[in-house]
């Protein structure tokens, strides 16, 4: 979080001024001021989210403290200069006596924690003001509302990475991915609500703060993270991308071991050669990059000029066509005047083909010339010179077997993988447009371009990385450059190439994509200057332009090896930059110091301080670094509690503060990322071989052979096509096939020949809609008839037949019919059992709804039968239906039999039933309940008897009356839960009630008085052992907030004690622990307390005691009419105060 630390105000003794907190609704309007609060805490932090904490009490002096409530999770908290906060899940905890509530806040930029944040897979540039909208700020930005951009660093403007799906949240990506990706740093500044980022690896201005043993520094630790040391790397982005093309020494590898060497473990003469042969790979370095920018620049330029060989076979193909429908006019011709014109129409189109081939053919030479110069085989090629500088710099041509050995000793190895370097393959032939660019300019700015010269083949090239160009033509174009290549060569012959980021021309704009431009330039114009490193001689500088005569402008949206070759590039720079950080140890300090923020002579600087800014520490050995101040803690309750938190990581050979430490914690575990899942515009094959193979010139093995262009019989790699030309009606013959449409070939009609299925494998035969003939025959012979869906309806196999979603109907003349559908179920009758329209077959007993149609005649219960059937069996619910006899030898029915009547010769056996007539019987046995809705004793003739052995009783049963009101269980208890029990005869009834209803309420009064009794005992043993730890607790000295008065030999401990008068003669007030400390008198008027007098005092190296009315009374000294005597001893200070009702003359001292 950004501060103006300017703005943060000082007490007198140095100290921050304790801020004032200004509750607000999330969007930050104003409710009010918070007053009470306690232990105020803020944490603030550079790049990531700051912190303030306090504690809130719900009354003050007895007093509701105003906003209380208002004070809730998704508030904000604004101060005036230490930031804005949004609170989140605020604690309330409490005794019973006072209750507190403690929150927390977290920096404003917390409210991006929930704003979802989505890239779909591709290559995004982190930032571009003037076209901010797809780049990765951008993006952030239309998610968080309210937000704006601020500073950028200009390095981070322009810089592309590439990224899978991402799916999560806004802050996340900002505080984890954006940063590790593009070695920012993100700083929010709550109060301008501006997202700004910082290179990681830009240096830091530092404060003129020097801390040192010999003033603040009391302790400092070092240690070495020798885990961290890498000397050989072998860098790869996704998809196998690698540096094997752009690295001099043509391998995918780079080292550094110059701290061994400046260690003195390498022997002296091996560490020279070494260095020598780093400065011939440094002396070679633009040369080589100038060799492969040539060799990207030729592939360039042949992807155009292949585009213009196209185009002019293209043109050549329309004038065969021509030539071809000429001919044949010619030929039906009946007339001298008409074989006349066609003639001579057939002349003009000779011509011109001549001229044609004559053109094709010298962009054939062009497009042979520039693959010579990328044919490996020639000597003079690119690829040829490349690969001589690459034997010529490989270590084991530099150094021999024995040396190279003693080398590998201190090759400390690790990959460096990083899935945001992306090269992408095209597996398409040009498909980009091509156009005249004549009087046109164009310029590059902010880009870094070194210049390499070719002396003995008069070529320049200028390699180019960043920046942006402007094309000036008839349609204005300007883009962001990623990578580029001018060829410039004698003659003022060019060819600029350029992968682009964004891409605007005219109206029209695209993502990323390449631009050729070939012709020819006048007044080429640079700010190239010479640049001596460590005797190294290079030619750099930001800007070129030029003016343009004439030349050919291509430019296509899909990329191919140039682009491979500018990722290459970004990879390998990447890389180098990388290993020099690593090269050498880097290590972890702890320091302690003291205080120095309150020291007076810190005061000039003390505005001064700022996050992200450096100060000079000097180490043991008298070594100095500046670590980076990155947070600090300020506890307002005890302020000398202030701390900063600083950077802890540094290199010895570089000890310049910046901020890369901020980014790089994740290399103590690892720098090897997964690279394989990422690819972007990914296809099958390279675009140059697809271009070469579909416009290479067409054989007479491989491409048409026209018998009779555009007439009725064709033969070419395609087959044989038989047909009129403008006719739909065609045949073609192919290899195992013979096809015929009627569309011309959108789809075939028939087909014969060879074919092959899943179900079936390979198999020879026809394939047509119709096909007649009396006889179907074949072993394994498959029959199927599926419908316009492909849904197969009727299947005839080895396995049966099938049919699905059909009717199946059998008939015969003077007899029955059956009816099989299995959307009703199964039918049979005589006469109307259905109707049927074609092939359509409906059911007569089946309305339209689909509802059964039943006949008029009502059988027993109110049951019909279907109409028009004498046998239904219902699909869909089961239900049968039988309009004659069932006979059956066995059966189960699970529901309701119903029958008129019904004869049994046999025994009827039955778990349970109903008879709603009269039940006769000669003699029966129920073994189950017998149930019935009245039971009259009067009716039962006879004795209820029971077993014998229990002399007559009942036993095992139970009685259960009223739902549980009366009932008696086996084992004779009896439960009464309602209802009053009278005894007729027995006198004294009433009496009796009347003393169980008193026993009654005597015994709930009991049970009252019992539980109130409990609880006061509960009372009672709670607060004794209360006083009892407070008794044990004031014995041992450790009682130090009364809650109750204890009085022992030698003090009383009370919260309050009240009294008229106190005598003595000294009564001394003192604190029991450090800090401010008072004494006060309290007054009561209209039955309202007043804080009247107050002596209070601060301890410290300026103590201050101070008299004071806290209600604003007026303090009178002495009293009126009397003529005592005021002494006044030291120094009175009156500066600060109004003097009133003095003389004219007043004398002091």
């Amino acid at each position: 979080m950004y501060l103006d630390y300017t703005q943060i105000a000082f007490d007198k003794f140095g100290r921050p001024e304790p801020p004032t907190l200004l509750l607000q609704t999330a969007d930050e309007r104003t409710i009010g001021t918070l007053p009470n609060v306690a232990n105020l805490k803020i944490t603030v932090n550079f790049s990531e989210t700051s912190e303030i904490s306090f504690d809130l009490p719900a009354y003050s002096d007895g007093v509701p403290t105003p906003l209380y409530d208002k004070v809730v999770g998704y508030k904000v908290i604004r101060t005036e200069h230490y930031g804005i906060f949004l609170l989140m899940k605020p604690e309330i905890s409490g005794d019973g006596i006072e209750e507190i509530k403690s929150v927390t806040g977290y920096s404003l930029e917390k409210k991006l924690e929930n704003k979802q944040f989505f890239l779909e897979e591709g290559t995004f540039n982190f930032w571009n003001p003037a076209t901010p909208d797809d780049t990765i700020l951008g993006r952030i930005l239309e998610v968080s509302p309210g937000w704006k951009a601020g500073y950028v660093a200009p390095s981070l403007i322009g810089r592309y990475r590439t990224f899978d799906q991402y799916d999560d949240y806004a802050l996340s990506f900002l505080y984890d991915d954006a940063m590790d990706t593009f070695r920012c740093v993100v700083v929010f500044d709550v109060y301008n609500k501006t997202i700004n980022a910082y290179d990681a690896d830009d240096d830091v201005s530092t404060l003129p703060i020097y801390l040192g043993f010999d003033n603040l520094v009391t302790d400092l630790d070092i240690t070495e993270l020798t885990d961290e040391l890498v000397t050989a790397m072998t860098p790869s982005g996704a998809d196998d991308l690698d540096i094997r093309q752009v690295n001099p020494t043509g391998t995918n590898w780079i080292y550094d071991i110059s701290y061994f060497i400046e260690n003195g473990d390498i022997p002296s003469a091996l560490a020279e050669k070494w260095t020598e042969w780093q400065k011939s790979v440094l002396n070679r370095q633009e040369y080589y990059k100038g060799l492969v920018g040539l060799r990207a620049s030729a592939t360039a330029r042949l992807l155009s000029e292949q585009a213009k060989l196209v185009d002019r076979k293209s043109e050549l193909d329309d004038l065969t066509n021509q030539q071809s429908v000429t001919i044949q006019a010619l030929a039906l011709e009946t007339t001298a005047d008409g074989k006349a014109s066609q003639q001579k129409k057939l002349d003009e189109i000779n011509a011109n083909m001549e001229k044609k081939k004559k053109e094709v053919a010298d962009q054939e030479a062009v497009v042979a010339d520039i693959k010579t110069t990328l044919d490996a085989s020639n000597p003079d090629s690119y690829p040829a010179q490349i690969k001589a500088v690459n034997d010529e710099l490989k270590l084991t041509a530099f150094f021999t077997a024995d040396e190279y050995a003693l080398l590998r000793h201190y090759f400390i190895e690790q990959p460096l993988s990083d899935d945001t370097f992306v090269a992408s393959d095209v597996d398409t032939a040009v498909t980009g447009e091509s156009s005249k660019v004549t009087n046109g300019a164009i310029a590059i700015s902010n880009s870094t371009i070194a210049q390499v010269d070719f002396g003995e083949i008069k070529k320049k090239m200028y390699t180019i990385a960043g920046g942006t160009a402007v094309v000036t033509a008839a349609n204005k174009m300007s883009v962001s450059i990623i990578r580029g290549t001018l060829e410039h060569k004698a003659g003022d012959e060019f060819v600029l190439s350029l992968y682009c980021g964004e891409m605007k021309i005219g109206e029209k704009t695209a993502p990323s994509g390449l631009i050729t431009l070939t012709g020819t330039l006048s007044n080429l114009k640079n700010d190239i200057h010479e640049v001596n490193d460590k005797e190294v001689i290079t030619y750099e500088g930001t800007s070129l332009s030029f003016d343009i005569t004439a030349a050919d402008l291509y430019m296509t949206t899909n990329v191919s090896d140039y682009q491979k070759y500018s990722v290459e590039m970004e990879l390998y720079d990447h890389a180098v930059k990388t290993l020099a950080d690593v090269a050498s140890p880097t290590y972890e300090f702890s320091v302690e110091t003291g205080n120095f923020i309150w020291a007076q002579e810190f005061e000039p600087f003390r505005k001064g301080l700022e996050l992200g800014k450096g100060v000079y520490l000097r180490l043991h050995n008298d070594e100095v670094i500046t670590p980076v101040l990155i947070g600090f803690d300020l506890d307002f309750e005890d302020q000398e509690k202030l701390s900063l938190t600083f950077s802890n990581r540094f290199k010895r050979h570089d000890n310049v503060a910046n901020l890369k430490e901020m980014i790089e914690n994740s290399y103590s575990s690892s720098r090897s990322f997964d690279a394989a899942k990422y690819t972007y515009n990914q296809t099958a094959n390279q675009a140059s071989k697809v271009s070469e193979f579909m416009n290479s010139s067409l054989d007479a093995a491989v491409n048409s052979i026209i018998g009779a262009k555009n007439q009725s019989v064709r033969i070419d790699g395609a087959g044989l096509h038989i047909g009129e030309p403008d006719s739909p009606y065609q045949i073609r013959i192919i290899n195992g096939m013979i096809a015929m449409s009627d569309d011309g070939f959108q789809s075939a009609k028939v087909a014969i020949g060879h074919f092959a299925t899943d179900e079936l494998g390979d198999h020879w035969g026809v394939n047509a809609d119709i096909i007649g003939g009396k006889l179907l025959i074949g072993n394994g012979l498959v029959i199927e008839a599926p419908n316009d869906d492909g849904v197969m309806q009727f299947k005839v196999d080895a396995t049966g037949a099938w049919l699905y979603n059909s009717t199946f109907v059998l008939a015969k003349d003077g007899g029955g019919k059956i009816l099989i559908d299995p959307r009703y179920g199964i039918a049979s009758g005589k006469g109307d059992l259905y109707t049927t329209n074609g092939t359509t077959v409906t059911p007569s007993f089946i309305d339209e709804d689909g509802k059964i149609v039943f006949d008029d005649d009502i059988t027993l219960k109110g049951l019909k039968i279907p109409k028009g059937t004498n046998f239904y069996i219902d699909a869909n619910d089961g239900k049968a239906y039988f309009r004659g006899n069932i006979y059956a030898e066995d059966g189960i029915f699970n529901g309701t039999v119903y029958a008129k009547d019904g004869e049994f010769t046999g025994k009827i056996t039955a778990t349970s039933g109903e008879f709603s007539g009269e039940l006769k019987g000669a003699s029966g046995t129920f073994s189950g309940t017998l149930k019935a809705g009245r039971i009259d004793g009067g009716m039962i003739s006879g004795t209820i008897k029971s077993d014998e052995k229990t002399g007559g009783a009942l036993e095992g049963v139970s009685l259960n009356i009223g739902n549980g009101a009366f009932q008696v269980d086996s084992s004779g208890n009896v439960t009464i839960k309602s209802g009053n029990i009278s005894w007729g005869a027995v006198t004294g009834t009433d009496e009796i009630d009347q003393k169980i209803e008193n026993a009654q309420s005597t015994a709930n009064s009991a049970v009252t008085k019992a539980n109130s009794a409990q609880n006061r005992a509960d009372d009672a043993m709670s607060t004794a052992e209360g006083a009892a730890d407070d008794v044990l607790a004031l014995a041992k000295g450790q009682y130090s907030a009364p809650k109750a008065t204890f009085i022992d030999g030698t003090s009383i401990k009370s919260p309050k004690i009240y009294g008229g008068e106190f005598y003595g003669n000294t009564f001394n007030v003192i604190s029991e622990s450090n800090g401010n400390g008072s004494f006060s008198l309290y007054g009561m008027y209209n039955n309202k307390q007043y804080h009247m007098f107050e002596i209070s005092y601060y301890p410290s190296d300026y103590p201050e005691v101070t008299l004071m009315s806290p209600a604003g009374a007026r303090i009178v000294i002495g009293k009126e009419g009397s003529s005592n005597e005021i002494v006044f001893y030291g120094d009175v200070d009156f500066s600060s105060a109004t003097v009133t009702g003095l003389a004219n003359t007043a004398t002091f001292g």
